[in-house]
């Protein structure tokens, strides 16, 4: 949601061999050294003689800038044919080479070098050269023979994807998650196509994503599970697909999210996780492995992640970000408080009464610049404004929300359609008012959510996530 936290740039590079994903100065995605110091790494590099293996670099220079700069920090992992196995076996190698494939794919040159360093061919790209809109979505496929296999790599965007960002928050009344099942469904039938027309027979599928791009891959995986045998279908051995998701949100129906070949890396700590929500009959395909811990501090810290990790402020009523997260969700998701109140307790109403909205209040602010982004949050989290906010809420007052938004956009100078603002406020201000009239929680949850986004974007950062990935210790390999 921030952009400030994930628009980190990643450059590629081949020299010696060897792939470097380079991030930038401020914001970098990998860590220094200590993984290859401590034995975190699961692989040393290796040499040409042993073709099977294909050594990744991550590269993360520049601590501050370049006058600043002393030296590369460096984690090597193997691309090992090995890890292509079993699909229901985790392995925390294979792990780490999804997420680096993940943030790679932020523009079609970067992906592209990823698939060369990693000795993939036959790369496809689809979605990088169009204006993203709430009905776009961009990945990206290519093709390494591993014995007798044809492993397809595809890797689901979830950086950079602009107006893509509102299909995130159209659920839908039922089934998958409308949204990013939108997007699944596209890449299923592209890829079918791919595998037809390259004559691919012993098919594996090697499926990730961050993010949105982990929603749908999470969905992906889970259409791949269920039409696989069945006419007209991508046909794969079972064990043959692959599927590493990051920080990704619910979009699979209960009754379809057991998945032994589906991997999820998530941090509870992480607001996205709990998104959409478990009460509308939401979970994630596949199994989830929780990799938060309380020296995520330390962990951050012993690995070079260049990112200020803010203290969670706690309240009475949510004493992490977790409580938090599940105590804001089961507030809103509660019977309304009389006829004329909005509620968003089934899919319908969510539909119905904050689906839109709450898409383009999200948009708007994702939309702008960095620092008017900053301008309008800072001052809507102002002392003053906070306690107008808690008041226009907890008594419904007219227009209330949508004069304390007007205000903030015209102080930033941030261009808004005035119509389309007023309504979607209205919305919202009464979704929350409503929560706030059967929740005796909700005014201290309201007041923690606001005084938390900063933590709120560093949980969901890639740097955080990688840094805790690599102390997770869970590895059958």
């Amino acid at each position: 949601m921030w952009k400030k936290i994930f628009a980190a740039m990643l450059a590629m590079a081949l020299a010696g061999g060897l792939m470097a994903c380079v991030a930038k100065p401020d914001e970098r995605e990998s860590t220094s050294g200590a993984g290859a110091a401590s034995g975190e790494t699961s692989a040393e590099p290796v040499t040409a003689g042993e073709p099977e293996e294909t050594v990744l670099v991550f590269q993360s220079p520049m601590p501050a800038s370049a006058a600043e700069r002393e030296g590369d920090y460096v984690l090597t992992n193997a691309f090992r044919e090995s890890d292509f196995s079993d699909s229901k076996r985790f392995s925390r190698n294979l792990a780490l080479l999804s997420f680096a494939m993940a943030v790679a794919n932020r523009n079609e040159e970067i992906m592209g070098a990823f698939f060369g360093g990693a000795r993939f061919d036959n790369a496809r790209f689809s979605g990088y050269d169009v204006t993203p809109t709430e009905d776009t979505v961009a990945y990206a496929f290519a093709h390494r023979k591993i014995g007798e296999r044809d492993l397809v790599a595809v890797s689901v965007r979830g950086f950079h994807y602009g107006a893509e960002w509102i299909d995130n928050f159209r659920v839908g009344e039922n089934g998958y998650h409308e949204g990013f099942s939108r997007a699944a469904n596209a890449i299923y039938d592209s890829l079918r196509s791919y595998i037809a027309e390259s004559a691919y027979q012993n098919v594996g599928l090697w499926i990730t994503g961050y993010s949105r791009g982990g929603g749908v891959a999470n969905v992906l995986g889970s259409l791949l599970n269920l039409r696989n045998g069945s006419e007209n279908a991508v046909r794969f051995s079972e064990s043959n697909l692959y599927v590493y998701t990051f920080e990704a949100p619910a979009g699979v129906p209960a009754e379809y999210a057991a998945a032994g070949n589906i991997h999820n890396i998530v941090s509870h700590e992480d607001l996205v996780v709990y998104v959409a929500p478990e009460g509308y009959g939401f979970r994630r395909a596949g199994t989830d492995y929780d990799i938060f811990r309380t020296t995520y501090r330390s962990d951050a810290k012993a690995y070079d992640a260049a990112l200020e990790l803010p203290e969670f402020s706690a309240t009475d009523s949510a004493k992490n970000g977790k409580t938090l997260y599940q105590a804001m969700l089961n507030g809103l998701m509660t019977e309304p408080a009389d006829e004329s109140s909005l509620s968003v307790h089934t899919r319908a109403e969510y539909v119905e009464n904050l689906q839109t909205p709450l898409g383009r209040a999200i948009w708007l602010l994702e939309s702008m610049s960095g620092s008017r982004r900053d301008a309008v949050i800072n001052d809507l989290n102002s002392d003053m404004n906070r306690f107008s906010l808690l008041y226009v809420l907890g008594n419904n007052t007219e227009n209330g929300l949508y004069n304390l938004m007007k205000a903030s956009l015209e102080k930033a100078d941030v261009a808004f359609d005035d119509a389309s603002l007023k309504t979607s406020c209205a919305k919202l201000q009464g979704v929350l008012s409503t929560a706030m009239k059967n929740d005796p929680d909700a005014t201290q949850n309201l007041t923690g959510l606001t005084s938390n986004l900063a933590y709120i974007g560093a949980m969901h950062a890639p740097e955080t996530v990688y840094s805790l990935l690599l102390k997770y210790n869970f590895s059958p390999d």
